[in-house]
């Protein structure tokens, strides 16, 4: 049997599997294989015919190639890398998470796995409509603001006014974190009060 046939029947009973999708989107809401999700049922099935795969990264490029044990002959997949670039995260880690990434990818390429679309099944006006969701500011950070503005010479009166005409809010417990910020910028730069 050549390493096409494998492959194929590799595929087919891949897809017969019952793979389990252990990762979590909590963000978006959505499930993904993870790479402990896959190899186990991979390396079975390429054991019991014969096939062996390889990964490797090398100028930009990701490449995982099956090999045919009995025969040596071998199959190329191929895509450019991207980064794993997250907040926080330090480079040995990103590297890693680069490598994880790209092996998942080849092996749905090279196995024919096959996901929802997650990046266009993602409905982005909730994920917006998330972001611009006014929640109440903690009294501490409203408390910040006065003590703020009296320091200007203003007084909590004053404060709702300048609120209310300039942000067209009635309350500071309506003020999204970012709208807190620009105000305590706008205080900051505010001359004092002249009595």
């Amino acid at each position: 049997m050549n390493i096409y046939k494998k492959l194929s029947e590799v595929r087919v009973e891949l897809q017969g599997s019952k793979l389990h999708k252990s990762g979590e989107n909590k963000f978006a809401k959505f499930k993904y294989f993870e790479l402990d999700d896959l190899l186990p049922t991979i390396n079975r099935l390429n054991k019991d015919k014969g096939l062996v795969t390889i990964f490797n990264i090398k100028d930009d490029i990701a490449k995982l190639t099956i090999i045919d044990a009995d025969s040596e002959a071998k199959i190329e997949f191929e895509v450019p890398t991207a980064e794993a670039n997250m907040k926080g995260m330090q480079e040995i880690q990103k590297l890693g998470s680069q490598i994880t990434y790209m092996r998942r990818y080849l092996l749905f390429i090279a196995y024919e796995i096959t996901e929802k679309d997650t990046v266009d099944a993602i409905d982005n006006t909730k994920i917006e409509e998330q972001k611009k969701e006014v929640k109440p500011l903690a009294q501490s950070k409203i408390k910040a603001l006065y003590t703020l503005a009296s320091k200007k010479g203003y007084d909590s009166e004053g404060v709702k006014n300048i609120i209310k005409k300039k942000y067209k809010i009635d309350s500071t417990k309506e003020l999204t974190l970012e709208q807190f910020t620009i105000m305590i910028k706008g205080f900051e730069g505010m001359k004092d009060k002249e009595e």
